[in-house]
């Protein structure tokens, strides 16, 4: 998922998706998200001409899927076992 969290330009900054049924811009707006198969739809951006943009991605990985081993990006939880 790709989320806008707020931004200062003139026109939404699209993000754009290539799938099975073909290729489109998803203009996001402060608030919007966008949930897409990223590991099976080619997506990108062009270059953002606004003067700042926050965001946020949010990414899944089926516990029994082809990514299983990427589950905390290969770490073994999220919290810091060393404190």
């Amino acid at each position: 998922m790709s989320l806008n969290l707020g931004m200062s330009a003139d026109e939404p900054w699209p993000l754009w998706i290539a799938g099975p049924t073909g290729t489109a811009s998803v203009p996001l707006n402060p608030g919007d998200g966008l949930v897409y198969r990223g590991c099976d739809c080619y997506h990108w951006r062009e270059p953002f001409t606004g003067n700042y943009l926050a965001q946020v991605f949010l990414h899944y990985v089926d516990q029994d899927g082809p990514n299983a081993e990427w589950k905390f990006d290969k770490r073994p939880c999220l919290s810091d076992t060393t404190a």
